[in-house]
């Protein structure tokens, strides 16, 4: 047997079993929604600057999910949307796959409620969206599967990285297997 296809499997059964523990981790979480009113809190120079288009023209708008690009982007509506005050491992990085799934499972299927914030450099929408009750942004961070993006949120999901990085969870669990991380770097898809 080719010992390069025996390493595959290793790491595909690994991967399995990396997910399937994951899975069991984050269903028992419970997750707070977020009040959507207005992402801009404090002061932060990119709020200071929104806050009479957020006050007078709040852009809400209801998308239907199409697919998910990475942990932070996805499609809906017809509109690319970069998820708003998060910023998730890209692809090459440890745990690009799996915060991609998570992203994925909050919004299948879903109707969101989003407000546009800004356009990027990209010409996505940046948008802060709501899957139901959840904050998707608060509930990716919650699970370690992105970080609070301060420099555009000003903090806003500072309780929810603390939260995760206190439980080790995702991205914040420094026990996950280096190798297995190795690995995941050098996987494309």
């Amino acid at each position: 047997m080719d010992t390069n296809a025996c390493g595959l499997c290793r790491y595909s059964m690994s991967l399995k079993n990396f997910l399937l523990i994951l899975c069991f981790l984050i269903l028992p979480l419970s997750v707070e929604a977020k009040e959507i009113s207005s992402p801009c809190e404090n002061e932060s120079e990119l709020c200071s600057s929104l806050r009479g288009v957020i006050k007078d023209k709040p852009n809400q708008v209801s998308l239907k999910f199409e697919r998910v690009v990475d942990g932070d982007t996805f499609v809906a509506g017809g509109r690319m949307i970069r998820v708003w005050g998060i910023d998730a491992p890209e692809k090459g990085y440890p745990a690009y796959k799996v915060s991609s799934w998570l992203l994925q499972s909050l919004v299948d299927g879903e109707i969101l409620n989003c407000r546009l914030i800004d356009t990027d450099k990209y010409k996505r929408d940046v948008m802060q969206c709501r899957a139901g009750d959840l904050d998707v942004g608060a509930t990716m961070v919650k699970f370690g599967m992105a970080k609070d993006y301060r420099k555009y949120s000003g903090g806003y999901y500072k309780s929810e990285q603390e939260e995760a990085k206190a439980n080790k969870r995702g991205i914040w669990d420094t026990s996950i297997d280096k190798a297995m991380l190795q690995q995941n770097r050098n996987v494309t898809d």
